[in-house]
């Protein structure tokens, strides 16, 4: 017989399988560290519930249960989460759980109870529309892309960088002349180098330096943007541009400049989408070597 209680340490590694099941259906990466500390953090906060649903001392299933104050002072119930192990699906499990959060949220005497129903299991909304929900919003987000600062680990992934730009621009790569450049970035407080990352591996880079210009307006650089070839048309090479233009922004600089090099005459329209506008030409030429 299936009964419902409140999460208990023990059910830590039943919960951990669920969770993991959970996180397959909607394609992200399970973390077991972070449910330990998610789920000891539950335990310890009475406006989290966790909700078991147990079936002859076996954890077959589970929700969260929340109480959530908005910002005209109401308290909501949130239902989230709602899983339960494959082997007892289509037993009323679910069922039972949602049940008994309803009960909960009507004990508390909340305003309204409110479900999240992910875009990859939406088929389940009939579901919660046999307990009288109906959808009324959609929630929409957007992936937050790592941007962060360079790190010594990150060395064999911008050498690689730095091989693609030079070989986009045709021009010979110098490895020592690039750890003598790092060394001198990495030292100086005027200089600072961006990674992009996704999932712990550096997908793009970004250089930025600070100089003052013959008229004293203090300049902010965004130079060699470069996203590499497998990670590109995913809005790294914008992230880059945008991170970098916060900090120059919080840096006071008067100006932002950034070269495009006409080989990579691609990424113009990338720099005038976060609102670089052209204003000189480069021209140069190239003298006979001795």
């Amino acid at each position: 017989m299936c009964v419902v209680r409140d999460y208990k340490f023990q059910d830590f590694n039943k919960t951990a399988k669920l969770m993991n099941i959970m996180s397959d259906l909607v394609d992200i990466e399970f973390d077991e560290d972070s449910w330990k500390h998610m789920a000891k953090f539950r335990a310890f906060s009475p406006q989290f519930r966790t909700l078991i649903a147990e079936d002859d001392g076996c954890v077959i299933g589970m929700c969260f249960a929340d109480v959530h104050r908005d910002e005209t002072g109401q308290f909501h119930g949130i239902i989230r989460n709602v899983i339960v192990d494959p082997e007892f699906r289509n037993k009323g499990v679910a069922s039972r759980l949602i049940t008994e959060a309803v009960k909960l949220f009507v004990d508390l005497k909340v305003h309204s109870i409110r479900v999240q129903v992910l875009e990859q299991i939406k088929e389940v909304i009939h579901l919660f529309e046999k307990f009288d929900f109906r959808c009324t919003a959609i929630m929409l987000e957007k992936d937050v892309q790592l941007i962060r600062e360079y790190k010594e680990s990150d060395y064999e992934a911008t050498k690689e960088l730095m091989q693609i730009y030079s070989n986009l621009l045709r021009i010979q790569f110098d490895e020592e002349e690039w750890k003598q450049t790092l060394k001198l970035r990495l030292r100086n407080p005027q200089y600072y180098i961006l990674i992009s990352e996704k999932e712990k591996e550096v997908t793009g880079m970004a250089l930025i330096h600070i100089t003052k210009d013959e008229t004293g307006l203090t300049i902010g650089n965004l130079e060699n943007v470069i996203v590499h070839p497998r990670f590109r048309g995913q809005g790294f090479g914008k992230s880059l541009l945008i991170r970098g233009i916060e900090m120059l922004n919080v840096l006071n600089v008067d100006k932002i400049r950034i070269f495009a090099h006409l080989k990579m005459k691609d990424y113009v329209n990338t720099f005038e989408e976060v609102g670089f506008k052209k204003s000189a030409y480069v021209m140069e030429i190239k003298l006979p070597t001795t």
